[in-house]
């Protein structure tokens, strides 16, 4: 855990490049912490290790819904794995999630998902 701290924090003050009396190892940045522990810094070194500004997500069934985020943007749902399982975009700020990549409108499967919301950001969620 010490080391997800100290690799995932932010100095607040750009003078302060390392643990100091003042900040320690500086904010703790929660969501690239969690992309840490899981692996996923390594796994998909291309999802962003932030999540989107302005942008909110909530699940309902096999939709995800980017309040905030432009319709046509690009969207790339990965397993905790790496695999690419499903390329789309954001429709009416909707993302849907039917099949997770499977021929047809199939339930998507349970569990963990990376999704990467264009150059805006990233977030996991839960099925």
């Amino acid at each position: 855990m010490k080391d997800i701290i100290k690799n995932t924090s932010h100095q607040r003050e750009d003078k302060y490049t390392e643990k100091n009396n003042l900040y320690g190892w500086g904010e703790i940045d929660a969501y690239a912490g969690i992309l840490q522990a899981l692996g996923l810094a390594t796994t998909i070194p291309s999802l962003s290790k932030k999540q989107p500004d302005h942008v909110t997500f909530r699940l309902v069934g096999n939709v995800l819904y980017a309040d905030g985020a432009d319709d046509g943007t690009p969207v790339t749902v990965y397993s905790l794995s790496g695999t690419v399982l499903q390329n789309t975009t954001v429709q009416q700020g909707r993302i849907s999630l039917n099949g997770l990549g499977e021929a047809g409108p199939v339930p998507a499967r349970s569990g963990v998902y990376a999704i990467q919301l264009g150059t805006l950001g990233s977030t996991l969620i839960r099925m």
